[in-house]
């Protein structure tokens, strides 16, 4: 999801850059509200300013954008083009939305799965290890070598065919604090917590 919005985002900013190059918000979500709320540069005047200020949330981005509008020398913009602008924002802005609601929801249950192995890892990486593994019981009983490479199997077998080097970690390669742990020590880490979950089924604090 994140890799649609990232491209959607792109596209809008490309588009919208042969009307007026906006370089001024790099919050790809706001930037679409922002494009949207916008449209044609020659409607945005003064008085519209607290309101993009309340999109923006900064008085000096807002004011700096208004004051970009009033000396750019872009092209001008059909109406259509405008619309299909305006559509596209629109798609970007409910995708980012429903984004954050999932992520929500997302932390909410792995709080009450998942509490001290989600203090070691965000919750994207530990859902998809529990994913992988069919279930928390079931991802607790894997040994930490095998933790280590959940989710590059397939590296790894074509590796082992080839007669390559292997691949050192799978899902745990994006968990920035196990990244900051020792070689020995990456996927024992998340070992020790997950036995502490899989005895609790999640009722333990974080320890």
């Amino acid at each position: 999801m994140d890799k649609d919005v990232n491209i959607f985002s792109m596209r809008i900013r490309e588009w919208h850059s042969y009307h007026w190059l906006v370089k001024i918000v790099p919050d790809n979500y706001i930037f679409a509200k922002a494009a949207k709320f916008i449209k044609d540069r020659k409607t945005l005047t003064q008085d519209k300013l607290e309101e993009l200020e309340k999109m923006i949330m900064d008085s000096t981005k807002a004011q700096a954008i208004i004051d970009a509008a009033k000396i750019s020398m872009a092209m001008d913009i059909s109406i259509v083009d405008l619309m299909n602008i305006e559509l596209f924002a629109e798609r970007v802005v409910k995708v980012s939305e429903y984004r954050k609601k999932l992520s929500t929801y997302l932390h909410n249950k792995m709080d009450c799965a998942a509490l001290n192995l989600q203090s070691l890892n965000c919750d994207q990486v530990d859902a998809r290890l529990i994913s992988h593994a069919g279930s928390l019981t079931n991802l607790a009983k894997y040994p930490a070598s095998t933790v280590q490479i959940l989710g590059a199997e397939k590296d790894l077998f074509i590796a082992l065919e080839t007669r390559l080097n292997t691949p050192k970690y799978g899902l745990l390669y994006h968990s920035s604090f196990i990244g900051r742990a020792g070689l020995k020590n990456k996927a024992a880490y998340c070992g020790v917590w997950l036995d502490f979950e899989a005895a609790s089924e999640g009722a333990f604090e974080i320890i």
